[in-house]
């Protein structure tokens, strides 16, 4: 039986190799994504949309956010 590490290295290469990024960079888009649908569709503060996107400290998710829109929830939500 293969050692619990040697699994999470080839569950992180085959993820890789599949999809052309990182179980976390598949993750975090996945989370922006949903973020942006919230934003745009909802009324919801943004605090409860981080935490609906499994962040809990609202402003890593704004920084995250950013980092991915250039453009922080506020703005996404004003300008969609």
């Amino acid at each position: 039986m293969p050692r619990k590490d040697e699994v999470w290295t080839n569950l992180h290469r085959l993820f890789k190799q599949e999809l052309g990024m990182s179980l976390k960079d598949y993750l975090t888009e996945v989370r922006i994504r949903k973020a942006k649908e919230l934003l745009t569709n909802t009324d919801y503060p943004i605090n409860t949309i981080a935490q609906s996107v499994e962040y809990e400290d609202p402003q890593q998710f704004s920084k995250v956010f950013k980092q991915n829109t250039n453009l922080t929830p506020s703005s996404f939500r004003r300008n969609f």
